[in-house]
């Protein structure tokens, strides 16, 4: 044993005493067998260490399967079926993302202000895993428990999911759309003087993020435009300012806004009056408009109408149908899983609860 393997010691029983206390947690028998491989693979790669180079990056390795086990560590897998797992499975399933071989783990945060998810995340941490099945890891706020509308958001996340399992057809398509957009401005005042390359990797975040919100409205409807416009019209996320990784929040808005009053045209007196009066907070939030912005939104309206083939909203007698399966139950104060009646019951399935009870 040499120098550096010696030197490389502390770290690896540091780590491999975390991977043994999370396997005496209450984990799926799978991700105790990908601990064993990680373990595994830290003493096999520490044995080969043999000079400078190799102890670095053995440390970088290191460091990426350290936050690998810290985020497993999180996990809280006995309690996700209450509701998340279920809906997230459904949305996989009406998206045609291939459920099998495929693991759902779920975080219930209460440090995350917001929902998240870590699509394949054993090749995002790229560690080279050997194992059979891919698992995402999905964020959720502790504000999921007080308000099922937040939970609609759930399915902005499962377009993540979607556009990764994609990734192969999405990256091309924006690498494409992107050179030929910006070459436009590359000797304008707009792109003057900047790195281009940085450009393409802001827009194509923006780019996903507006593809992400439309999956998200297709698969939950008039219950994720609600929950997104109360998120964003009461926060201070109203700007038009332009983020690395996300595009104004205004024009996000503006799509939701649309997409609600397209779908939402229920009889009820008092549900209209109360959807104008939150309209009147949603309306004031206006557009914003320049040349970058709308190379995002063209790009992803482009991508939407040439590779994704998903079912189109609710109509109103679908919405109406969903509302009056759900009414009842809640209305007897029971959870709406399936009708109950004289009549034989029939079963709720876990996206028609949340668009029906928000």
């Amino acid at each position: 044993m040499n120098f550096y393997q010696e030197h490389a010691y502390s770290f690896v029983d540091s780590l491999i005493y975390k991977i043994n206390n999370l396997k005496q947690k209450n984990i799926p028998e799978y991700l105790k067998r990908i601990c064993d491989k990680i373990a595994k693979k830290i003493i096999l790669n520490r044995d080969e260490i043999d000079d400078d180079k190799d102890y670095k990056s053995f440390r970088f390795s290191l460091y990426y399967l350290n936050q690998l086990i810290d985020i497993f560590s999180k996990t809280t897998p006995d309690v996700s079926s209450t509701w998340a797992l279920p809906l997230i499975r459904e949305c996989y399933y009406r998206i045609g993302i291939e459920i099998q071989n495929r693991n759902i783990l779920i975080i219930h945060s209460t440090d995350s202000k917001s929902y998240a998810v870590h699509p394949d995340i054993l090749a995002d941490i790229n560690q080279d895993i050997d194992t059979e099945f891919v698992i995402d890891i999905f964020i959720i706020p502790s504000e999921a428990k007080y308000d099922i509308a937040s939970i609609s958001l759930t399915g902005h996340e499962v377009g993540h999911v979607f556009l990764n399992s994609k990734k192969d057809i999405f990256l091309e398509f924006i690498r494409v759309n992107l050179s030929t957009e910006l070459n436009k401005f590359y000797t304008g005042d707009l792109f003057q003087g900047v790195d281009v390359d940085a450009y393409k990797k802001i827009l194509s975040a923006h780019i996903e993020e507006y593809l992400c919100d439309y999956i998200g409205r297709i698969l939950l409807g008039p219950a994720f435009d609600f929950a997104f416009l109360k998120l964003f019209c009461n926060s201070e996320h109203e700007t038009n300012k332009i983020s690395v990784t996300h595009p104004p929040v205004n024009n996000r808005i503006n799509y939701s806004i649309d997409s609600l009053s397209d779908t939402v045209k229920y009889s009820n007196g008092n549900l209209e009056k109360a959807l104008k009066e939150l309209a009147k907070n949603f309306i004031a939030v206006k557009s914003s408009v320049n040349p970058f912005i709308k190379i995002a939104e063209d790009i992803a309206k482009r991508f939407i109408s040439e590779h994704l083939n998903l079912t189109k909203n609710l109509t109103t007698a679908e919405l109406n149908n969903i509302i009056n399966l759900v009414f009842f139950e809640l209305d007897s104060f029971r959870p709406p899983f399936e009708t109950v009646s004289i009549n034989e019951p029939h079963l709720i399935n876990p996206i028609q609860i949340i668009i029906g009870a928000t």
